[in-house]
């Protein structure tokens, strides 16, 4: 979980909100045309938030959802990648809401598994832990990309670009990890035993 959210997922997507501007201006979009995206991308990720979280409330199906999760959020940023072209702002503005839509929900996905599989460990040291990885590896995404993107130049077709290799690779990494993700739920598990263990109290009282 830390290296498909804090390292891989979370790095990206910070990396990724960094250097819009510098991402889409080869294809010739504006800084409006950034900020437009960034703002698909937070409003579409919010919306999709609060709808996944009362469906966790409900279900505490924390595993399936963090699976398709992931393996949505790294479609979207594939076909992204392929979609980056001249004049195309309305195919990548609906991508760019997809992509919020998948992956900002994972942000308290993820923290909801690693406070389930770490528990009784703190919640503030599992989530912790993820944002540092996430932060840690964001600097090194964002280092990386600046270098790779200053080197290219403006393009008035599609040009499969040297920074999607570090992209593509992140995102099948990440995809494929959170596949095998196994984490227990043991603090529902633990709730649910003191609930057991309540009403058994209360009964034999009653008795």
């Amino acid at each position: 979980l830390v290296i498909c959210f804090g390292v891989l997922g979370l790095g990206l997507f910070n990396c990724l909100t960094t250097v819009m501007e510098q991402l889409i201006a080869p294809a010739g979009y504006s800084a409006d045309d950034a900020s437009l995206f960034s703002g698909l991308l937070v409003g579409c990720g919010i919306t999709s938030a609060v709808v996944v979280g009362f469906a966790l409330d409900r279900t505490h199906m924390y595993n399936p959802f963090l699976k398709c999760g992931f393996v949505l959020a790294g479609c979207f940023f594939i076909v992204m990648l392929f979609v980056l072209r001249p004049d195309n702002k309305s195919l990548l503005a609906i991508v760019f809401g997809g992509m919020g839509a998948t992956m900002l929900p994972l942000l308290p996905l993820s923290f909801e598994c690693a406070i389930e599989c770490s528990y009784p460990i703190s919640e503030d040291l599992s989530s912790g832990v993820l944002m540092s990885a996430g932060q840690v590896s964001g600097i090194f995404y964002i280092f990386v990309v600046n270098i790779l993107l200053d080197k290219q130049p403006k393009y008035e077709s599609y040009v499969f670009q040297p920074v999607y290799v570090v992209f593509l690779i992140s995102c099948l990494c990440f995809m494929t990890g959170s596949c095998f993700y196994r984490g227990k739920y043991l603090r529902l598990e633990a709730e649910r035993e003191n609930e057991r263990l309540e009403e058994s109290h209360l009964e034999s009282h009653l008795l």
